[in-house]
């Protein structure tokens, strides 16, 4: 393309006369490579009139292809840093999350930016073209464009996002790591059946442990990944060095102070994330240098803050940060994970969805009491930990099914604390599985969870959200 052809091309974007006009200039500008150019129109051109004009249909729709290949070659250090002129342009009047657009690529861009006066120098320095050009091809392939598909079965446009983008995902699903419930095995499952599965690791497990779940979890040949517990790492520091031996694809360290447990990480070529359930604690995270965020809400299973519930905490983080956001808390089902989706977040993290499958370590009795139990059977709190002596902080309690022990010590932990007798009480309960003492960690997802089932078929259910997505 002339630099005659080129000014002509942008002059028709500023002041598009038809939806064919339109498309025409944008595909001639995509084709001739000029990332700079491409930067400057998805930047300073009011995609928003456009929108408007053609009925707010997204203009950009038919390139998303391009799109995506053109912006795997362009710089990523700054690009979650789009405007948001340029992220609602993209998408319709939907805007899009700051990190939409973030690619693993680090190559430079093109050398046909320095044939223009000066777009070589803005390029490198103003982060909302780059974000703007990422943004743009991601909003395409995310939102169900015609674009970008991974390759392996399922997964339709629409499921397309950063999680599965970067671990080749059929669907953008996490199974959360649930120490005592989830191993490799139900980690391996997960992963073999397009999602990414996870295992928790136990405090007091061993080294050889993770070594040992580690290896089953990564027999189907599909990514998977671990989660720590940052508060218990200074007592087994061979649990971090077990983990970084291992390569899981994803390592999820939180619930204490994890900052200095990062770079270790990341240096051995693993992605990190931790679980935050307030805002603020989404820009520590950030600022720490995570690669992805869980914003996890008091609705999920397990342990974790009990402050703002999933939607509220999800939208507020999605507005704060400029990095990858999964979604936690309440996610059980298609329609769980199309909501979080269309907030904007990058995958589901889910757990409670998963605790009445085969492939689980959680006992009989305890199954039928999870497969029994409603969505108001459950009661967060700190009794389980207190009795049992374990080190959570005291911000992260645990949501649980609610039982007899639990009511009868709510609110008295101070004086369980002291209680020896209540302490071995839980001990021999835990030896007998009598769960009206005992515990079995649910989100309020649990009401369901009502059958047996495999990981395979859980997994098979969530791509329902592809459809929801195109109502």
């Amino acid at each position: 393309m002339t630099m005659d052809e080129l000014d002509d091309t942008l002059a028709e974007l500023r002041k598009p006369t038809s939806r064919e006009a339109y498309l025409r200039a944008f595909g001639a500008l995509l084709h001739s490579g000029d990332t700079a150019a491409v930067c400057e129109a998805l930047d300073d051109y009011q995609h928003e009139e456009a929108l408007t004009r053609f009925g707010g249909s997204n203009p950009l729709e038919p390139f998303a292809d391009l799109l995506e290949r053109l912006s795997a070659s362009w710089p990523v250090e700054d690009a979650h840093a789009s405007t948001r002129r340029a992220r609602t342009g993209m998408t319709g009047g939907r805007q899009l999350s700051r990190h939409d657009g973030i690619s693993d690529k680090r190559t430079s861009h093109s050398s046909s930016a320095s044939s223009r006066p000066g777009c070589r120098s803005s390029l490198e320095t103003s982060p909302t073209r780059r974000g703007a050009c990422r943004a743009a091809g991601r909003a395409c392939a995310n939102f169900g464009v015609p674009g970008r598909h991974n390759g392996r079965k399922g997964g339709g446009t629409m499921l397309n996002t950063w999680l599965t983008s970067r671990f080749d995902l059929d669907l953008p699903l996490v199974g959360a790591p649930m120490a005592g419930v989830s191993d490799g095995r139900l980690a391996g499952a997960v992963s073999a059946a397009g999602g990414l599965g996870m295992f928790g690791v136990p405090p007091a497990a061993s080294a050889s442990w993770i070594e040992e779940q580690s290896a089953v979890a990564a027999a189907s040949g599909r990514p998977y990944g671990v989660g720590l517990m940052a508060w218990a790492v200074p007592d087994n520091p061979a649990q971090l060095d077990a983990v970084i031996a291992a390569r899981p694809n994803l390592v999820s360290i939180s619930f204490g102070s994890y900052a200095e447990y990062l770079e270790p990480l990341r240096q051995a070529g693993i992605t990190v994330t931790t679980q935050v359930g307030t805002t603020d604690e989404a820009r520590a995270a950030e600022q720490a240098g995570v690669d992805v965020i869980v914003a996890r809400g008091a609705e999920g299973g397990g342990h974790g803050r009990n402050d703002v519930a999933t939607l509220p905490l999800l939208q507020s983080v999605l507005d704060a940060v400029s990095i990858p956001v999964l979604a936690a808390g309440g996610i059980a089902t298609a329609r769980g994970l199309a909501a979080v989706l269309a907030a904007g977040a990058q995958g589901a993290w889910v757990g409670t969805a998963f605790l009445g499958c085969v492939e689980t370590t959680v006992s009989e009795p305890a199954k039928e009491r999870i497969l029994a139990a409603g969505e108001d059977d459950t009661a967060y709190g700190r009794v389980f930990d207190v009795a049992q002596r374990l080190a959570w902080p005291v911000e992260y309690g645990g949501r649980a099914l609610r039982n007899a022990f639990f009511d009868r010590w709510a609110g008295r932990e101070q004086e369980l604390a002291a209680d020896e007798d209540a302490r071995a009480e839980m001990e021999a309960a835990r030896r007998a599985g009598d769960f009206d003492t005992a515990y079995v960690y649910a989100g309020q997802a649990v009401g369901m969870v009502s059958r047996g089932r495999t990981a395979a078929d859980v997994v098979a259910d969530f791509a329902a959200a592809e459809n929801l997505l195109r109502r």
